[in-house]
């Protein structure tokens, strides 16, 4: 079969980046590491008639740390953040997700913008900005739009990314010294999608204490706990929909995470 054709555009600006895009006119997709897009358009569920590439934007891949806030660009890669490029706790949590995910080779190449925007619902990044209650900074040609990560992913593999607009950064909340986490996931053999995901958040200073259960066949959801309940109809909340071994095993992880944060 023969490939499809489509324009390629590398770009070095984010104005450069929203011109072609433009252009598209709801046919262009964005290219950073790949791993989602590549393997998408290889097995032909996604046939773009613009690739605008956007590995030359160096404003994407910047990291900062102002009054309490961690912006991260959407081009920072996994192997960044897995090698520390996040400072404080936040860092030390987020490089823990990271170093999980997949395999070395993927994590050089892979982006947190791009995780987020091809929204998984088996996919880490998307669960752990769920519990750190992120917000997603879109850009278009009107300029920038701040959405809260839980309303932007819509459903699974669905955000309400326009297609002229792209993910410039992402923030959130820095956690404090007191901060505790749990994050575990099953997986079939390490680098593979998990099969359940579940993530405790607890951050007395900044009265935090949240679960996320993700890796299910809808998008991550995140729920409030209480230190002196058992937390059972949180959990049920959460796992509802899901059936037999999958439901078992899911809570079984859901009841690990708190356990691990309330010691």
């Amino acid at each position: 079969m023969k490939a499809a054709a489509f324009e390629y555009h590398r770009v070095s600006t984010v104005e450069e980046a929203l011109a072609v895009l433009a252009e598209g006119d709801g046919y262009g997709k964005v290219l950073a590491g790949g791993q989602s897009l590549g393997p998408m358009m290889n097995l032909r569920l996604v046939r773009p008639d613009v690739v605008v590439d956007i590995g030359g934007v160096r404003s994407l891949t910047e990291v900062t740390s102002d009054s309490g806030i961690i912006r991260i660009g959407a081009r920072v890669t996994h192997s960044a953040i897995e090698d520390g490029v996040i400072p404080g706790p936040t860092g030390v949590f987020l490089s823990e997700v990271a170093h999980g995910i997949a395999y070395r080779a993927i994590r050089n190449r892979g982006t947190l913008g791009g995780s987020l925007v091809h929204a998984d619902p088996a996919a880490d990044w998307l669960s752990v900005l769920i519990v750190l209650d992120a917000s997603v900074v879109v850009v278009d040609q009107d300029g920038e739009t701040s959405i809260k990560v839980k309303d932007f992913v819509v459903g699974p593999f669905t955000t309400g990314l326009g297609d002229k607009s792209l993910v410039s950064r992402i923030e959130f909340k820095e956690l404090t010294g007191k901060a505790k986490w749990s994050y575990l996931k099953s997986s079939r053999k390490p680098g593979e999608f998990a099969d359940a995901i579940s993530i405790c958040l607890r951050d007395e200073s900044e009265g935090i204490f949240r679960i996320t259960a993700g890796a299910m066949d809808v998008t991550p959801k995140m729920v409030d706990c209480n230190l002196s309940e058992s937390n059972e109809e949180k959990i049920e909340s959460l796992i509802s929909h899901r059936k037999g071994y999958q439901k078992g095993l899911h809570c079984t992880l859901l009841q690990r995470s708190i356990h691990e944060v309330k010691n």
